[in-house]
């Protein structure tokens, strides 16, 4: 293993001051590793408080190693939270003394004890969990199953791969983005929906078009889905206040450009940003996503 125990992440921000950029690194305390591939992660929430979170590299057994900070006095906590596997593309949703986390599976066929089907990739990704505590200071962080995809005889390159999108709206609950593919779907690929209250889905509905997608909310509450995928950019508004059915979308001229892969990043709420009208985001473009571009959408 290239693991070591005892060292310390870092946290590194970049201020802008007087036409330069101030260049600010902090450690963070805990017992952190040293990965090839961390698959680390961080969000905010409304109230400051930051976490961030690594992906130990152990197939099975596993581990969340994770961390907060509260903005009144700027202390780290540190937490590890063992899993029966390995847990990647996490998605950090904290909200206080909350805190929600949405991940995919990441391990082996072999380590699944099933047999690697002809022309699929080497790690299998069919399973999406989303763990969450009420108080991470006093209770474990527990788990609840999103989506699985079970492999078949037919079907038996199971796919069910959450990092799409996550999002916490404004009435606490958990909107989950996926992509999912097999037995369930008759093999078409399929990106999906579910929304988790207090720890249950209540609802998974399929998205209108198969891609990359983002969802937020503007300064009423009104929810907003945004779409791109190669020349494809659409904006959907909400027709219902759960954000989960969407209105006819207003499809948007891209030019020359392409959404390429990994798809739209927005300024959102995990990220410190506050819910408004506008939009501010960007999308790898080009030939092969070697261009980056800007875009700022009005929602209202």
């Amino acid at each position: 293993s290239f693991a070591r125990e005892n060292l310390l992440a870092q946290q590194t921000s970049l201020d802008l001051a007087n036409g330069t950029i101030a260049r600010r690194e902090v450690k963070i305390p805990g017992r952190w590793q040293t990965s090839h591939w961390p698959y680390n992660a961080a969000g905010i929430g409304s109230d400051g408080t930051l976490c961030v979170l690594q992906s130990i590299q152990n197939l099975s057994p596993s581990a969340f190693l994770w961390a907060c900070r509260s903005s009144p006095d700027g202390t780290w906590d540190f937490h590890k939270t063992p899993l029966e596997y390995r847990h990647c593309y996490a998605y950090v949703l904290p909200e206080g003394r909350r805190l929600t986390l949405v991940a995919t599976r990441d391990v082996l066929w072999s380590t699944l004890g099933a047999a690697r089907p002809p022309g699929a990739a080497e790690y299998v990704y069919n399973q999406i969990r989303a763990y969450s505590t009420t108080d991470r200071g006093t209770a474990a962080l527990a788990p609840t199953l999103v989506r699985e995809e079970v492999p078949t005889a037919r079907y038996p390159e199971a796919v069910a791969r959450g990092q799409i999108d996550a999002y916490l709206d404004t009435e606490g609950r958990q909107h989950v983005i996926y992509s999912v593919a097999g037995q369930s779907t008759a093999g078409v690929r399929q990106t999906r929906h579910a929304l988790l209250i207090n720890g249950q889905v209540t609802a998974d509905v399929a998205l209108p078009q198969e891609g990359y997608w983002r969802i937020t909310q503007d300064s009423t509450g009104r929810f907003w889905a945004l779409f791109g995928n190669g020349r494809r950019f659409a904006v959907y508004p909400a027709l219902s206040a759960d954000g989960l059915h969407l209105g006819p979308p207003t499809v948007l001229d891209l030019g020359a450009e392409q959404v390429r892969y990994s798809g739209m990043a927005i300024a959102a709420p995990r990220a410190g940003v506050p819910l408004g009208d506008n939009v501010d985001g960007a999308f790898p473009s080009g030939p092969v996503g070697e261009r980056w571009v800007y875009f700022r959408l009005r929602l209202r």
